[in-house]
C-alpha cells in the first residue's frame, strides 16, 4: 500500500524483479560509498561488496524496493527467518539487511516505508520479534530504528576486524512484536488492544518514542521497554 511522503508523492514498496537489479544497485552504491571516508579500507571493500552482492542475500531473503516519483529511491532485503543471515540470529526471527536510500531521495519517507514493509512481512509471518544490525557511524539510521522501537540487543553484537586498525563494533537490534494473544489496557481509561494487528495500529502514532512494552500476560502498559 502506498504511503505518505512529506513531498506529498506517495512512496509504494514492492517486491523487487530482475529487472530493479541495476537500479538497486546503483541505490545501494549512493547509499553506502559515503562509508569510505569512516571505515577503514581493509573494512569499507569487503563491506560494499557484500552489500552489493544480491545474488547471496536473494538466496534466502526477499529484497523490497521503494519507488517514489516512479523511481527506485530505496532497497532492503527482508529475511523472514533471520538465522539465514548467518550473522547468529535466532531460528524464528524476521531480519532485515542492507537498508539504502538513494541520498537524493532522504527525508522522504523512503526509509521509513521500508522498515513499515519489513515489519508488516514480520507480523505476517507470526515472528516474535524483528532484528537487524547497524553501526555507530550510521547515525540517522540508529536514530529511525530507535525511534521505531528497536531497542539494544547486545549478545549478538560483533567485531569486524580492520587490518590493524581498531575493530568496527556492529550492533544489534530487536523490535519485539505483539503476538495474536497479547492484550493491552489502560486500565485508568478503560482502553483496551487486544491482538497484533489492533496492538500495532496503536503503536504507530507513537513512531516517534514512547513505544511500550507488550506481554500476553501483562494487563498494563509499560513505557520504555525492548
Amino acid at each position: 500500500m502506498p504511503q505518505p511522503s512529506p513531498s506529498g508523492v506517495a512512496v509504494r514498496v514492492r517486491d523487487a524483479q530482475r529487472s530493479d537489479r541495476r537500479a538497486v544497485r546503483a541505490v545501494l552504491l549512493a547509499a553506502y560509498r559515503e562509508y569510505a571516508t569512516v571505515l577503514p579500507p581493509a573494512v569499507f571493500g569487503p563491506y560494499l561488496a557484500d552489500i552489493l552482492d544480491l545474488d547471496d542475500r536473494e538466496r534466502a531473503g526477499r529484497q523490497l524496493v521503494a519507488e517514489h516519483g516512479g523511481r527506485v529511491a530505496g532497497t532492503v532485503t527482508f529475511y523472514e527467518d533471520a538465522a539465514a543471515e548467518g550473522l547468529g540470529w535466532p531460528a524464528g526471527w524476521a531480519g532485515l539487511r542492507a537498508l539504502g536510500v538513494d541520498p537524493v531521495a532522504r527525508r522522504l519517507g523512503v526509509g521509513q516505508a521500508l522498515m513499515d514493509a519489513c515489519r508488516e512481512r514480520a507480523l505476517a509471518a507470526r515472528a516474535p520479534v524483528l532484528c537487524l544490525h547497524t553501526a555507530a557511524f550510521m547515525p540517522a539510521a540508529v536514530a529511525m530504528y530507535e525511534a521505531m522501537g528497536f531497542r539494544r540487543a547486545p549478545a549478538f553484537d560483533f567485531d569486524v576486524p580492520a587490518g590493524g586498525a581498531p575493530p568496527v563494533a556492529i550492533l544489534a537490534y530487536r523490535l519485539d512484536l505483539p503476538d495474536d494473544d497479547a492484550v493491552l489496557e489502560f486500565p485508568q481509561s478503560g482502553e483496551r488492544f487486544a491482538g497484533k494487528a489492533s496492538i500495532e495500529g496503536w503503536r504507530r502514532p507513537w513512531a516517534d518514542g514512547g513505544i511500550p512494552k507488550v506481554r500476553g500476560d501483562l494487563p498494563a502498559t509499560i513505557r520504555g521497554g525492548s
